[in-house]
């Protein structure tokens, strides 16, 4: 059976470290959750209005169990770059993240981002391919995660940052920067055509999955084409990205 709430005291803790002397502000906190669920601030409705803790827990509960987890535990490695308004410390982050241990999110989050190449992008692919029939939410949300696993692994490994809060677009542009893929980079127009093509693809997971995936409330049930036009798109760009890394590699 599903969890249907956080426990009290990891709920608790999550909101002083990133809503009490620490972590967001009242506009930066609405900005962070907005872009979570594809809303503008002015649709924002039956929100506290009291301080940040009540706000942020009040935020936080609109998302489902799952997705809870997955932020908390990104915030807490700071995975969206954010400079907060006095940042939590290490040890009380790492104290979070040690409360959501054991669980299938954050196994998820730590295998993606460790020893990625080739071949475990290519698993990761076969995977999200095999939930497209019985679990479209999911194997859309696996297709917008492998993108951005694989994005923050190569701006790791080239020693390069990236202040996303969540964009997958920003995401992405550094990423192409980096491996020397932005369109603008290259004369050849068909070359620009394809380069801009590949960034349109991976810019339109971001709304699919506000819409469709299950780490948002979406606005309905997708269907098997839907899921299996994000994970064909973001295998081939994820693939894409990696081998390229790989090869900058060799060739240094």
């Amino acid at each position: 059976m599903a969890e249907e709430r956080l426990p009290y005291n990891t709920v608790s803790l999550a909101a002083d470290l990133f809503a009490g002397g620490s972590g967001f502000t009242h506009n930066e906190m609405d900005d962070f959750f907005c872009r979570e669920l594809n809303m503008h601030p002015d649709e924002v409705k039956g929100l506290p209005g009291g301080n940040r803790k009540q706000r942020f827990i009040a935020w936080l509960e609109t998302l489902p169990v799952p997705r809870q987890k997955a932020i908390l535990l990104e915030l807490c490695r700071n995975d969206y770059g954010y400079e907060f308004h006095g940042t939590p410390p290490k040890e009380s982050r790492d104290k979070l993240a040690a409360m959501l241990s054991g669980t299938v999110v954050e196994e998820s989050v730590n295998n993606a981002l460790e020893n990625l190449d080739s071949s475990a992008v290519s698993e990761m692919w076969r995977k999200a391919l095999t939930r497209c029939s019985s679990d479209p939410e999911g194997a859309i949300t696996a297709a917008r995660t492998l993108v951005e696993n694989v994005c923050k692994h190569i701006l790791d490994e080239m020693g390069e940052s990236c202040n996303h809060k969540g964009d997958l677009q920003k995401l992405y542009k550094a990423t192409a920067q980096c491996l020397n893929l932005a369109p603008d980079k290259h004369a050849e127009e068909g070359v620009k055509q394809i380069l801009r093509g590949c960034a349109g693809a991976v810019n339109g997971l971001a709304p699919l999955s506000n819409a469709y995936g299950d780490r948002h409330a979406g606005v309905g049930k997708p269907s098997q084409r839907h899921a299996e036009l994000a994970v064909s798109l973001a295998g081939t760009m994820a693939s894409f990205l990696i081998r390229t890394l790989e090869r900058r590699s060799i060739d240094q």
